[in-house]
């Protein structure tokens, strides 16, 4: 069969990469350059940064990935032959008025007394109550009595939650003011996990390293700059009208854009495509890579991993120290990446800025997710992309292999 993708971020390229030696693909790419919100300095087409030395490459995008709840994430990367390597990762809640509470992780490896660590272990017990009761209520009750609920259920005005908030926050990219409307059924396996030691693992060379592997052993065609004008399904099929006038027919169309494009794009949406795509929303986003260690002085933090800071009037950022997360040697220059943080950091320290765009992930926009994956095949139409997972690249992963196994293309 002939088949388009649109989208060559982590969903389309994955889709591509299992249906690659069964069909003929096409790549459709708005962009000059793959991968979605995959973005490695220096590796990327595109985004070599003259401010990094060769050959260091730094992500300025997706960094880490879960050992314990990225099955098949590792399974893709064990197919691809992707040498990653165990990273430390450890985050430390910093308060609005200063104070601080470190995870116990971070409480092991800081390089302070033995007293001071007791004390720090003391401020994380406060919190224990509330993180049992988060734990044994989430598991008693089943996914689905969750599934389109906003967090703001299960979230009270205490130290846990807005941790957990903040890392909603780091995994999504969305605004502090906004996690509190994030699905629970969306973001509750991550929170678990993240709250139970999770270990991380890291792609050597950077994450776009499994791009250039895909890429290695694709067959098909790859059309950047390109952003269909209309896609119309007629005749069995589906036409591709292209901005450049021209118009292209395939037997099916996998949309792996993020799912508040998809109805821009189709030039006759059903009426259940509009109800399960209309209130899809854009999140757009920033992050910097800097070198301003400031932030970590004036908190008298002397150990630097994800640091999530408070800011006043119900604000937040966060802070991901790269050198341990990236295998930068320790001597070197200290690189950070940090979101919503602008006011603290100095300009003339900022490498490179990038702008991202994602799903706005509410209860909402959540409502009739089931219902894309369910309905999937539909009229020529697939779709893939973290949003009909876990929101993040192991929900891409599943995503893709669920309509590869639906084509009869690789399964894992």
């Amino acid at each position: 069969m002939k088949l388009a993708i649109i989208g060559g971020g982590a969903a389309g390229m994955s889709c591509a990469y299992l249906l690659n030696k069964k069909h003929d693909v096409t790549i459709f790419e708005k962009q000059p350059m793959l991968g979605g919100n995959i973005r490695t300095l220096n590796k990327n087409v595109n985004i070599d940064n003259e401010k990094l030395r060769k050959g260091l490459f730094i992500d300025n995008g997706v960094i880490e990935f879960d050992r314990g709840n990225f099955e098949y994430f590792h399974k893709l990367m064990e197919d691809l032959k992707v040498e990653l390597q165990e990273v430390p990762l450890s985050a430390g809640f910093f308060y609005s008025n200063g104070k601080h509470i470190y995870t116990p992780s971070r409480i092991h490896d800081i390089q302070i007394g033995p007293f001071q660590k007791m004390k720090e272990t003391i401020k994380l017990s406060k919190i224990f109550f509330d993180y049992n009761s988060f734990m044994l209520k989430t598991s008693l009750r089943k996914k689905k009595d969750y599934y389109n609920l906003p967090f703001s259920h299960l979230s009270k005005e205490r130290v846990l939650f807005w941790w957990m908030r903040m890392i909603l926050m780091y995994a999504y990219s969305i605004p502090y003011k906004d996690t509190n409307n994030i699905p629970i059924g969306l973001a509750l396996s991550m929170l678990r996990s993240c709250l139970t030691f999770p270990k991380w693992n890291r792609i050597v060379g950077g994450t776009y390293t499994y791009i250039e592997k895909i890429l290695e052993s694709f067959q098909g065609k790859i059309r950047y700059n390109s952003d269909p004008q209309s896609i119309s399904r007629k005749n069995g099929g589906v036409e591709i009208n292209l901005k450049t006038g021209e118009k292209e027919l395939f037997d099916k169309v996998i949309f792996a854009s993020p799912p508040h494009e998809v109805l821009k794009s189709l030039n006759d949406p059903t009426e259940d495509e509009k109800k399960r795509f209309g209130a899809w929303k854009e999140n757009k986003a920033q992050t910097l890579i800097h070198t301003d260690t400031e932030m970590f002085q004036k908190r008298k933090v002397n150990y630097f991993s994800a640091d999530l800071i408070q800011k006043k009037e119900g604000d937040a950022g966060y802070n991901a120290f790269l050198n341990g997360l990236s295998g930068i040697k320790k001597n070197d220059i200290k690189y950070s990446l940090a979101f919503n943080l602008e006011d603290e950091i100095d300009p003339e320290k900022i490498i490179h800025i990038q702008k991202h765009s994602t799903p706005f992930y509410s209860s909402e926009a959540f409502k009739y997710r089931n219902e894309v994956i369910e309905t999937n095949g539909e009229n020529n139409t697939f779709h893939v992309g973290a949003y009909l997972g876990n929101g993040l690249h192991e929900g891409a992963i599943c995503s893709a292999l669920r309509v590869s196994k639906m084509l009869g293309g690789k399964v894992l």
